[in-house]
């Protein structure tokens, strides 16, 4: 562990104590009738208690604290901007290329061009995604997808 798992530790119990009194102050409700800080209340008390644990530990590991890395170091720059790019955009194409032709797209980037993963490969897997998350948010969690140009294409 290091000295800056304390330090992050601290500041999300302290973002975690935020959020829990400011939805407290919403009104959490019951579990029957939740209120609108319901689910912050509870996602608020869970970060808390899992940032405790993260300080706790880490006051633990004293002993064996590193010195701090300098957080970039070793970054590969010339992967990172072409991934940065293609993420902004995936996000500004998506209402005309739609979610199945954009996913298929930007994985077939990452995958081939950024990874050098094998034709096969990238074009497997990018199937596999698309399709698995496409069944996910459409039929599953019933959100609306943009058809883009799926939508073109009567079905």
């Amino acid at each position: 562990m290091q000295k800056i798992d304390l330090v992050s530790g601290i500041f999300w119990l302290a973002f975690a104590a935020l959020v829990s009194v400011l939805s407290y102050l919403q009104q959490v409700g019951t579990l029957r009738e939740p209120g609108p800080g319901f689910l912050f209340f509870y996602c608020g008390l869970l970060l808390g208690f899992m940032s405790l644990i993260m300080i706790v530990s880490s006051l633990r590991m004293r002993s064996a604290w590193k010195p701090l890395s300098l957080p970039f170091k070793g970054l590969n720059l010339k992967k990172l901007i072409p991934v940065v790019l293609s993420l902004f955009l995936y996000v500004a194409l998506m209402e005309t290329l739609g979610f199945v032709v954009g996913t298929f797209l930007i994985l077939i980037f990452l995958l081939r061009i950024i990874e050098k993963k094998p034709w096969r490969l990238s074009l497997t897997t990018s199937v596999l995604v698309t399709a698995c998350s496409y069944l996910l948010f459409q039929y599953w969690l019933a959100a609306q997808l943009p058809r883009g140009l799926l939508g073109l294409i009567q079905m």
